[in-house]
């Protein structure tokens, strides 16, 4: 991959057969790149003019490639758009949100964000939000409570068989216990387990088990080393 990123590179899709990366960077194989590029196997392109913000997550919702970040302002101090829509052409904003997304899902077909936040234009969401394409709302009832980015945090959401699992720094979702990660089945949101004594940042099945990983040394009252996994079937 000849050239590389020249800052930091935080999030990874394909998208139509190409590797798309992004984060906080301006250039990619020595090209102009504004925190995004793509790679067809052999170069590095820019995707249209790039974006303003720096970008935490990528994915694939119906067709066209979501990007969501940090926001901007303009010279009126309002705030901007911070998660985008590419086309194929061209980007779109498509929604504010008053905190920073760190992750993008889609679960039973709809795009779900979580991140820093309490609204998504305009509307409570409390750090994880969907939507349908029209309109958004909070994913059941909220996880943890605002405050503000040192403190309360959605980092990670993954989607398997309609169970959409959330990772983070939070002591609660919904009112209930939930060390860390919780899971949404449609019905509300659970705690997994114990939990961890810190934060999850990653998901990922093996072996129909679920994996978690992130910055913990204990889930429960076991040492595990910051990775621990639990079987599926046991939620």
């Amino acid at each position: 991959m000849e050239g590389g990123i020249n800052q930091e590179a935080r999030a990874l899709c394909v998208y139509k057969d190409e590797l798309y990366v992004a984060g906080e960077f301006t250039e990619a194989g020595k090209q102009p790149a504004e925190s995004i590029a793509r790679w067809n196997g052999s170069a590095w392109h820019a995707v249209g003019t790039g974006l303003p913000n720096n970008v935490f997550a990528l994915t694939e919702y119906k067709g066209e490639l979501y990007a969501g970040g940090t926001f901007s302002t303009d010279a009126a101090d309002n705030k901007k758009e911070n998660l985008f829509r590419w086309d194929g052409k061209q980007w779109t904003g498509v929604a504010i949100f008053n905190g920073a997304i760190t992750s993008l899902a889609v679960n039973k077909d709809k795009l779900c964000a979580s991140g820093y936040f309490s609204h998504a234009n305009g509307k409570d969401v409390s750090m994880v939000a969907e939507t349908d394409g029209k309109s958004w709302s909070s994913v059941g009832s909220p996880i943890g409570y605002y405050i503000n980015r040192a403190r309360t945090a959605v980092y990670i959401l993954f989607s398997h068989e309609n169970i959409l699992y959330a990772g983070g720094e939070f002591r609660e979702a919904a009112g209930i216990s939930a060390n860390g990660v919780a899971l949404y089945d449609g019905s509300g949101w659970k705690a997994i387990g114990a939990g961890a004594d810190g934060s999850i940042h990653a998901f990922a099945i093996y072996n129909g088990e679920l994996y978690a990983a992130g910055a913990f040394d204990k889930a429960g009252d076991v040492e595990v080393g910051n990775i621990v996994k639990t079987t599926i079937s046991s939620h």
